[in-house]
């Protein structure tokens, strides 16, 4: 619809009257009065009535049996076809005139300090891995350590001090042997044995592949024959608490031979963070 003109003084048309004129707007047959009538009406008509006479026109545009039956001349044809195909070129060219548009890259970022950064982040990790791979050999060449100087230390010691205890009058060797009073998914290979010192009255502990490394072990010597309780304090008497190195224990107790005769020793296990305790070694002297 065209604008209309400021008549106030046109004469206004019935919603009935506006309903024919809407068809005939659409197929353009309006003569200037009846325009300039139809659309100072339209903008006084309430909301509701100028829906309707939209979907009047919208109804109409779409009831092709209401044109003429002819076709247009070739020329007029064609001249519409240039027009529309000029308006789309005209579009298309706006719209690559945007696209051509870009944005800066980043001012004083070359392809070289990219590919540096890149070089470090992955020597970083490279490095971090290899940092947690020495960090594991060396604590293993420690513990390696620790176990070779204790057994160059009970070799040194038993050669120097205990060998010729061996051959003393009164001495006694005693083997230590595993029990099955460990947890059942532990396999307890420990073996152990004690060497007394008749003349000073020590006795020399030794015991390897302990199921519990690196946990404390008490060494008892049980009073009676119920041995170590797990549900009630054992009936014994307590020597010594020893802390083994990895699997290991090399330690010096005072014991003399006498005190354990006819009776029973056991090497008992205290698991770290727990209440847990557990009898790994026993012999009876």
């Amino acid at each position: 619809m065209t604008p209309p003109d400021n008549d106030q003084n046109a004469p206004r048309l019935t919603l009935r009257e506006m309903l024919e004129l809407a068809t005939l707007d659409v197929f353009g047959v309006l003569d200037e009065q009846e325009r300039r009538v139809f659309d100072a009406t339209f903008l006084v008509l309430p909301p509701a009535q100028q829906d309707q006479v939209r979907a009047q026109q919208a109804l109409s545009a779409r009831c092709t049996h209401l044109l003429p039956d002819v076709e247009p001349r070739p020329e007029l044809r064609q001249a519409a076809l240039e027009r529309v195909q000029a308006e789309d070129q005209a579009d298309r060219t706006v719209v690559a005139r945007l696209g051509t548009i870009t944005t800066p890259g980043p001012s004083g970022i070359s392809r070289l300090w990219r590919s540096a950064a890149i070089g470090a982040v992955a020597a970083s990790l490279l490095l971090g891995f290899m940092l947690v791979l020495l960090n594991r050999e060396f604590s293993n060449l420690q513990q390696a350590a620790r176990l070779a100087a204790s057994d160059q230390h009970f070799a040194s010691t038993l050669v120097s001090n205990w060998a010729f205890v061996l051959s003393k009058p009164g001495s006694k060797h005693l083997a230590l042997t595993a029990t099955d009073m460990t947890p059942q998914r532990i396999t307890n290979r420990a073996q152990g044995f004690f060497l007394f010192d008749p003349i000073s009255s020590k006795t020399l502990f030794r015991a390897t592949a302990l199921p519990f490394p690196g946990a404390e072990y008490a060494v008892y010597l049980v009073e009676d024959a119920a041995g170590l309780s797990r549900s009630a304090e054992p009936v014994h008497k307590f020597i010594q608490r020893i802390t083994a190195v990895h699997d290991r224990i090399f330690q010096v107790l005072d014991i003399a031979p006498s005190a354990g005769v006819g009776r029973t020793y056991q090497i008992v296990a205290y698991v770290p963070g727990t209440q847990e305790r557990y009898q790994v070694l026993e012999a009876v002297f």
